[in-house]
C-alpha cells in the first residue's frame, strides 16, 4: 500500500495485493480462467469453485454474517438479478462485498485498464465499474442466490440482528430473498419482521411486482 493511504483511519487494505494480481494477469496474458478475490477472513464451501469456474462474464453470489443484515446479496427474479440486498448501500452502483462475485478472465480481458482504487469501502464498486458491467451481464450463483457458500468470519461474539422488510411475505418469496432470509433465519444468524428492526426498503421497480 502507498504510504500516503497508511496513516488514514480507514485504510484501503489488500488493495495492492489485487492490483498486483491483476498486472500478474496482464503480464502473463492469461485469457483463459476466472478471477476471484477470495480473502483470509473469508470461510468457503467448495461447491463455489466448482461454481464460478463457469463464469462467462462476472458471476455473483451471496456473502453470509457481514453487514448490519448478516449478509449481502444480489436480489434475482426468474434467474435475473434485478438490484442488490446490501445495508451499506452508499450510493454504489454495485453494493457487493468482495467475496460475492467472480469475473471470467475472457471478460475481464475486454478492459485492459480496469482498476480497483485505493479508496475504502468503495473498492469492489469501481472495480466492477471499471470492467464495464452491466445488470443483464450478471450470472446468479449458488441456486439463483438463495444459498450461501462463502461467509466472512471473525471470532467475535454477536447479536443477531432483526432486518425489518417493507414488502409482503408472498412478494418475498417470488425473490430470491425469500428462501434465502428464511435459510438465516433458521440458522439464527439474523431475524426478519414487518414492524421492528433495521429497516431495508427495497426498490420500488423491485418491490411493486
Amino acid at each position: 500500500m502507498p504510504e500516503m493511504y497508511r496513516a488514514r483511519k480507514n485504510a484501503p487494505r489488500g488493495v495492492a495485493n489485487r492490483r498486483a494480481a491483476l498486472n500478474w494477469i496482464r503480464r502473463n496474458q492469461k485469457k483463459t480462467g476466472v478471477l476471484y478475490f477470495g480473502d483470509d477472513d473469508n470461510t468457503f464451501d467448495l461447491k463455489l469453485f466448482s461454481e464460478i469456474r463457469y463464469t462467462k462474464k462476472v458471476s455473483m453470489f451471496p456473502v453470509g454474517l457481514i453487514g448490519d443484515y448478516a449478509i449481502s446479496s444480489p436480489i434475482v427474479r426468474n434467474g435475473r438479478v434485478e438490484g442488490f440486498f446490501d445495508s451499506w448501500p452508499a450510493k454504489r452502483k454495485w453494493p457487493v462485498d468482495m467475496a460475492g462475485f467472480a469475473v471470467s478472465l475472457e471478460y475481464l480481458a475486454l478492459s485492459p485498464n480496469a482498476t480497483m482504487p485505493f479508496k475504502a469501502g468503495y473498492e469492489e464498486d469501481e472495480f466492477l465499474k471499471s470492467i464495464g458491467l452491466k445488470l443483464e451481464d450478471i450470472e446468479p450463483k449458488a441456486r439463483n442466490c438463495t444459498e450461501i457458500l462463502v461467509w466472512h468470519t471473525q471470532t467475535k461474539g454477536s447479536k443477531s440482528p432483526t432486518v425489518r422488510i417493507s414488502m409482503d411475505r408472498q412478494k418475498l418469496d417470488k425473490l430470491n430473498l425469500g428462501a434465502l432470509l428464511s435459510q438465516l433465519e433458521s440458522m439464527g444468524v439474523n431475524h426478519i419482521s414487518e414492524s421492528e428492526g433495521k429497516c431495508k426498503c427495497l426498490p420500488n421497480a423491485i418491490a411493486r411486482r
